[in-house]
């Protein structure tokens, strides 16, 4: 009994923490000590894919950053609207734990946003941070992967849904963008047949595979004028 009581607990300790905080679970932290940064990518290889299955959208965005960019940073940041729902975050594929903040000010950010960016974005979204751990063993560049979901449903809160299209505005956050920079993204949309995909209303290059369908477009994302996301799902 002895021996498997100590099995057990070696178990536990070997089984690495949770990256992501339970739903709901916040911190309320003191304003003038908080301080958050963006990301500061070069380059997001977004990979999106619809589940029939499950009725999900399933993301996983690599990050790019150059390691020089991070050396003198401490925490980072990223925000994400809430009807998405984060699983996991980690560093040159180490699973880090990330921290939600509920009480966050436009002066918490650097540089400083505007204060009504800072009140639609509490409104809708969620604002994260996480180590990024020991880097000094990477090479030039630092990979980031945050990996999310957004449920199918007639429900949802903050992106459009209706009529088998959802529309994710370029505003509310559909991936952890930087209000500070554009964005290169090389975007990759992996869907059934029956699935239509576009950008600001313009329909991504699309490569039939049997019955499938992989959607694809490198764009950049203006930091002013971010693009919408929609997907139409046709009978």
């Amino acid at each position: 009994m002895r021996k498997l009581t100590l099995l057990v607990v070696i178990a536990l300790c070997c089984v690495p923490l949770l990256s992501v905080k339970k739903p709901g679970e916040e911190y309320t932290v003191k304003s003038d000590t908080l301080q958050l940064q963006f990301i500061p990518s070069f380059k997001h290889d977004l990979v999106i894919s619809y589940s029939n299955r499950f009725q999900r959208l399933l993301f996983v965005d690599t990050i790019y950053m150059l390691k020089t960019s991070l050396e003198a940073r401490g925490m980072d940041s990223f925000i994400l609207n809430r009807d998405l729902v984060l699983e996991k975050v980690s560093v040159n594929q180490n699973p880090v734990y990330v921290t939600e903040y509920k009480n966050v000010k436009s002066t918490n950010f650097l540089p400083r946003i505007r204060l009504q960016t800072m009140t639609d974005i509490k409104g809708k979204c969620r604002i994260m941070q996480f180590a990024k751990g020991d880097i000094s063993e990477a090479g030039d560049t630092v990979k980031v992967i945050i990996k999310y979901y957004l449920p199918i449903s007639d429900t949802l809160k903050y992106f459009v849904s209706r009529d088998g299209k959802i529309s994710m505005d370029g505003w509310d956050f559909w991936y952890p963008r930087n209000l500070h920079q554009d964005e290169n993204i090389q975007l990759t949309v992996n869907t059934m047949g029956n699935v239509e995909v576009a950008l600001n209303d313009d329909p991504l290059t699309c490569c039939p595979k049997g019955v499938a369908r992989v959607h694809s477009r490198e764009f950049t994302d203006r930091m002013e004028y971010p693009q919408t996301l929609s997907f139409k799902i046709t009978r």
